[in-house]
């Protein structure tokens, strides 16, 4: 069986209240949660950051915290207009980007023994 936590809209920030399960707190507790379950893939879809461009002291606590991860075999990030990837290489996570700015899609495959293949695939017209 294959176990997924799914969370949205953290938005990680430097200007949430303490005590407030959104910005790196709620982004901790979602960790946490996914360790606890044991899941193999954690999904934040929408909003993981507050705005649209993060300073570098912001990303730099979310890989921390990525790191922290590690017994994830992915981490699926939302809300940058573009893709990119921002793992350490102890886990692999990525931020799919926008349609209309990134044109395309990520392509996750979960490989037996916890290997991941990502690949950027540009979108096809319908």
């Amino acid at each position: 069986m294959t176990t997924i936590v799914h969370s949205s809209d953290i938005h990680v920030d430097d200007d949430t209240p303490p005590g407030a399960l959104s910005g790196v707190t709620g982004l901790r507790a979602v960790i946490a949660t996914a360790k606890a379950v044991r899941a193999d893939l954690l999904l934040l879809a929408g909003d993981t950051f507050d705005k649209r461009r993060v300073a570098q002291p912001i990303l730099a606590r979310v890989v921390e915290l990525v790191r922290a991860a590690i017994d994830a075999d992915y981490i699926a990030l939302g809300h940058w207009e573009r893709a990119a990837a921002v793992g350490d290489g102890f886990v692999r996570a990525h931020d799919s980007g926008s349609p209309a700015t990134a044109r395309s899609v990520n392509v996750v495959r979960l490989e037996e023994g916890g290997g991941v293949e990502v690949e950027r695939m540009p979108l096809r017209s319908s």
